[in-house]
């Protein structure tokens, strides 16, 4: 392992062409010593993940440090956006634009892209993931969905859905499709991450398609209370 090397002095940032280098300051309860190396905390952590990086990235990086989080998401809004201990960081506001959806149950990296795609377009309902769907042969799961509506998107990663599961995914998507009247419309890598994509218009186009199919029934934009949702 290579020397640590820490400044304690302001103004000793690192500046060459091999590493972007930057400054923190830290509070006593905010690092923790790990067999011997100060890290910073696991909600810490999330913070800088959340107003460092670019944005998608930044809210993939949060749901992925929910699922091990040892705090809360009352911890996390408080932290970004009552203390105050951020203010006038670089990236602050993303952060808390991001935290009150931050959710452990996405399933994956662009799974959040679409997550975030969805809560991006305006007018569209409230997002459930995970939905599950019982199925004679046990249950299925969607990765994203509106079951009012019954309409749902799938991420095909090439990790997860490989061509072994290529059959088991088209018949289970065809069995929802044709026999629970589901309307999915499925992700690949370039539908989230090429040049150009708007996977946001292709959710919307979809919910706009499944409210079309239950006519002046359909969710428009209000919850059973009647208050318009804000997400």
């Amino acid at each position: 392992m290579p020397r640590v090397e820490m400044h304690l002095a302001p103004g000793n940032r690192l500046r060459n062409s091999l590493a972007t280098g930057g400054e923190r300051t830290f509070l006593a309860h905010e690092v923790i010593d790990l067999d011997g190396l100060w890290v910073t905390t696991k909600l810490r952590t999330t913070v800088d993940l959340g107003i460092g990086l670019p944005r998608v990235q930044a809210f993939a990086a949060m749901c992925a440090m929910a699922k091990v989080a040892d705090y809360d998401k009352a911890d996390l809004l408080f932290e970004l956006r009552e203390r105050g201990r951020f203010a006038g960081y670089r990236g602050v506001r993303q952060g808390r634009g991001l935290a009150p959806h931050v959710d452990p149950a996405f399933g994956s990296g662009p799974e959040c892209a679409l997550g975030l795609s969805w809560l991006d377009q305006p007018g569209m309902p409230p997002l459930t993931l995970q939905h599950r769907v019982a199925h004679p042969g046990g249950n299925y799961y969607l990765d994203l969905a509106c079951p009012e509506l019954k309409y749902g998107a799938e991420y095909n990663g090439p990790r997860w859905h490989a061509e072994d599961r290529a059959a088991y995914d088209e018949d289970r998507i065809a069995w929802l499709v044709e026999h629970d009247d589901w309307i999915i419309d499925v992700f690949e890598a370039d539908d989230v991450y090429g040049p150009g994509r708007d996977p946001g218009m292709k959710l919307r186009q979809g919910v706009e398609r499944a409210r079309r199919r239950y006519g002046a029934l359909s969710w428009s934009g209000q919850t059973r209370d009647g208050d318009a949702w804000l997400g």
